[in-house]
């Protein structure tokens, strides 16, 4: 990771009490190191998506129809793609938990063998080992 959960990044103006906090990985390929985040919980989701990609330079086109390979997405440890029009709590209690881990991929559909990368890198830093994931 590029930071430790204590140090996670995201907007300072959000009150301590309505933060939400995310481990992010980035697009298989991108180079970018995993980073531990933290959004408004009333954050819609595609605002959540914009700020973790603006946070590692990933560039998207957001006119992307949904389903195409060009669009960038949020999914779930368990490959679950979760829907931008909906504020993250709304996904809370069901496919994702608070301090659990958001992927940003391209597509509708996230690579298997990149999820099973990832839950072992978050399994892995859970002990205290740092994430080389990139």
């Amino acid at each position: 990771f590029q930071n430790t959960p204590s140090s996670a990044h995201g907007d300072g103006k959000v009150p301590a009490r309505s933060r939400i906090h995310f481990s992010v990985f980035f697009p298989e390929g991108s180079g970018v190191r995993p980073a531990h985040m933290f959004f408004a919980r009333t954050a819609l989701t595609e605002a959540v998506l914009d700020a973790a990609a603006r946070f590692g330079g990933i560039r998207y086109d957001k006119r992307r129809m949904i389903g195409s390979v060009d669009k960038l997405n949020l999914f779930t440890i368990d490959g679950d793609i979760l829907r931008l029009d909906l504020p993250i709590e709304a996904h809370l209690g069901g496919a994702l938990s608070p301090g659990g881990v958001l992927i940003l991929s391209f597509g509708n559909q996230l690579d298997r063998s990149y999820a099973a990368e990832v839950a072992s890198a978050a399994i892995r830093t859970q002990g205290g080992s740092q994430c080389a994931l990139m």
